[in-house]
């Protein structure tokens, strides 16, 4: 799992649990039947561990009759996503995906970008569709995000592919 923490909590952590352990007067103390909780670099139980990404996160896709594609983002409560740090691709040849077009985000200050739109909720966004062969009926669509626990820490660029079944295209009548 990669995540980083949002504060100087982690160097604080850290370096309390070394401090800790070098201080300690005898092996029996090491020993001790009573378990103590211990912190972590994120400032919580060793019980609580940060969720992996995938499990707060939920990324889709899926075609629109225009021959558009939705994209969309669910989340945790308490978690968010950076809006310029969503990228989608097409993972397939002859397919070509315009720039989403995302709403309006909440304004937030963060610690390392400074002022950022993030979504804390549900947000979709359309995409244009670009086919070169119009027998090409299905794409895989790499989805790239960023985003954070409020005042916790933050997750590394995660991307999932995602396939998708695209919409037939609709001939026009001066064709």
């Amino acid at each position: 799992m990669m995540i980083y923490a949002k504060t100087g909590l982690a160097v604080a952590a850290v370096a309390t649990a070394l401090l800790a352990c070098a201080e300690q007067e005898s092996p029996a103390a090491a020993t001790s039947q009573t378990a103590q909780p211990s912190s972590d670099p994120f400032g919580s139980t060793s019980g609580s561990q940060p969720l992996p990404a995938d499990e707060v996160f939920f990324p889709d896709v899926f075609a629109e009759a225009d021959g558009s594609v939705t994209l969309g983002f669910r989340m945790l409560p308490g978690y968010y996503i950076y809006k310029d740090k969503i990228v989608v691709r097409s993972l397939t040849d002859g397919v070509e995906l315009g720039e989403p077009e995302l709403p309006a985000g909440e304004i937030v200050v963060d610690d390392w970008f400074g002022e950022q739109q993030v979504y804390f909720n549900d947000v979709m966004a359309m995409t244009a569709v670009n086919r070169a062969n119009t027998d090409v009926m299905s794409a895989d669509i790499e989805v790239t995000w960023q985003g954070c626990k409020e005042d916790e820490l933050c997750y590394m660029p995660t991307s999932k592919v995602i396939s998708v079944q695209l919409a037939a295209q609709v001939e026009s009548a001066a064709d």
